[in-house]
């Protein structure tokens, strides 16, 4: 049993996304030399300007990989490869933004606690 002060330290924060932004080509390149490295992306919001483009189709994780409570608006994985666990626990998907009105309204209401139905504030 590998012990764990022998294992890489996994690959997060703005290192990790930088990676991910130069595309498949460069993050697969780097999997290939990292095998069973952890990757973390915990809490990562891809609906920001900088985030959005990110793209993991035809990625290639090397380990265990750490999307909890991450955010996407348009979440690509297509033909995306696991060679570990993946982690999507309270991952949020297509969020979309509310319209100024709509935000402002339920600013308010949530405040208020109250639990209104988004959908109708839309219109």
């Amino acid at each position: 049993m590998a012990d764990k002060e022998d294992q890489p330290e996994a690959l997060s924060g703005e290192e990790t996304l930088a990676l991910a932004r130069k595309g498949k080509e460069a993050w697969n390149a780097w999997a290939m030399k990292s095998e069973g490295r952890k990757v973390d992306f915990s809490g990562v919001n891809f609906t920001i300007e900088k985030n959005n483009d990110i793209s993991f189709e035809g990625f290639t994780f090397p380990g265990d990989v750490d999307f909890r409570r991450a955010t996407f608006m348009e979440a690509r994985f297509k033909l995306a490869t696991f060679r570990g666990r993946a982690e999507f626990q309270r991952t949020v998907f297509n969020v979309y933004p509310l319209s100024a009105a709509a935000s402002a309204v339920a600013n308010l209401l949530f405040d208020r606690g109250a639990s209104p139905r988004l959908d109708s504030l839309e219109r």
